[in-house]
Formats: structure tokens, C-alpha cells, sequence
């Protein structure tokens, strides 16, 4: 257990860092930084508001439940996937807007 704890410290501080590295290099573009799961145990979150502090302007999420988990964090929220049918009403409830596919 102490090297894993370990490294999930290691990853919420060097995961800012590389986000400011990112938007560095990426000049003038924008970063969409895009999260799985609960951040791999990180707390999504708490890795979302990070990722803001560090020069993130948008998050990028897997699915609808995901940007669910989001809600409340201040900034645009991308789906990265196809949102079904009967997740629009808790999507537009919720105020997270998606992109259609056809």
C-alpha cells in the first residue's frame, strides 16, 4: 500500500504541473483536459478544479454519468462519447450541455 499512496501524491501534484507544461507547449491553443473515471482514484473533482487552477479551460469526460459527477465545477464540460436518449433530461436538468452525433 505505501508505494500506491505514494504515487496517487506523486500524480495530484505532478498533474497540474504537466497541465501548465501542456498549455506551454499548446500556445495559443486551449486545453481540454480530459479525465477517466473518478480521476483514477484521484477524486474527479478535485482533479477537474485542478486542472482549472493549471490553465484548463475545458474537461473532457467519457460519458453523460460522468459529467453528472461534474456538475457544480465551474467551466465548460465536454462528453466524449454518444449520450443516449434517456440522458438528455438529467443533462439538460443539470445544465451540461453535449454534442449530438449523427
Amino acid at each position: 500500500k505505501g508505494p500506491i499512496l505514494f504515487s496517487m501524491a506523486m500524480a495530484q501534484e505532478i498533474f497540474p504541473l504537466s497541465i501548465r507544461e501542456m498549455g506551454k507547449a499548446a500556445a495559443p491553443a486551449a486545453i481540454l483536459a480530459v479525465l477517466k473515471a473518478d480521476g483514477y482514484g484521484l477524486g474527479a473533482k478535485e482533479l477537474s478544479r485542478a486542472a482549472l487552477r493549471a490553465g484548463a479551460v475545458r474537461i473532457g469526460v467519457a460519458t453523460a454519468n460522468e459529467a453528472i459527477e461534474l456538475a457544480g465545477v465551474e467551466c465548460p464540460l465536454q462528453i466524449m462519447s454518444a449520450v443516449f436518449p434517456e440522458e438528455l433530461a438529467m443533462l439538460i436538468d443539470a445544465g451540461i450541455q453535449h454534442s449530438l452525433f449523427a
